[in-house]
């Protein structure tokens, strides 16, 4: 269970929060426009950014002050970020824990789960953007998280390869009895891979619930705008 409680981050002359969450073993999609605060919610939980006032608690445990490497989460940007000197393989080896046992059984399920088994020799240089993508990820699921957290993972591909890795996504995160949290401005992605929505509006959760609450009777001319937008 990931818990927020009145986590507020100033940025500038942007304000996020006070935002109050709970995550349990379940997709929490956040939906936002651009500068919505929905990248700098996500860099609280990662430890990228700390809170300027308020908790994050993972599993009973404060995250306020931890070290990134120590907080158990698998963080999947815009952009994949392979290592280019790496072949595919080794791009998802690095994700490993040195010296556990299972490795070898984590990576290979790993590898079936995101079915990446025919390019795993290939140099990364040469994979399509959705490629990329689950190299990215299966990287990050190796290392076994605690969390995930996925920061518009599809904006930079082309609307057919968008279309065929968000339903194979929504059956990857499926699979995970972690907290997830996907963030997008995209509210078609929402009804694909959430279990909840969370709106994010200039800082603000403005309203939440489950994907099929808010999608049917969204109450914000906020969310109503995005529906209509689709």
């Amino acid at each position: 269970m990931l818990v927020l409680r009145n986590v507020v981050k100033h940025v500038g002359r942007f304000t996020l929060g006070p935002v109050s969450l709970e995550v349990g073993d379940e997709t929490l999609v956040v939906l936002g426009v651009n500068g919505a605060g929905k990248t700098t919610l996500l860099n609280l939980i990662a430890g990228i950014l700390e809170p300027d006032d308020g908790e994050i608690i993972l599993n009973d445990h404060l995250l306020n002050g931890e070290p990134i490497e120590r907080r158990g989460v698998g963080y999947i940007f815009q952009r994949p970020y392979l290592f280019p000197h790496m072949s595919v393989k080794e791009n998802i080896e690095y994700g490993l824990r040195r010296g556990e046992e299972n490795n070898s059984e984590k990576f290979h399920y790993v590898v079936s789960l995101l079915g990446i088994e025919n390019i795993l020799d290939r140099d990364v240089h040469g994979l399509s953007g959705g490629e990329a993508q689950k190299v990215a990820l299966a990287r990050a699921l190796v290392s076994t998280p605690k969390i995930l957290l996925l920061d518009e993972p599809l904006v930079h591909l082309d609307a057919v390869a968008r279309r065929e890795l968000l339903y194979e996504l929504k059956n990857v995160l499926k699979e995970l009895k972690i907290p997830k949290i996907y963030v997008t401005h995209e509210a078609r992605e929402a009804r694909v891979v959430a279990d909840r929505i969370a709106v994010l509006d200039s800082g603000k959760i403005v309203e939440e619930g489950s994907r099929e609450e808010l999608l049917k009777n969204p109450k914000t001319s906020y969310l109503k705008r995005f529906l209509e937008e689709e």
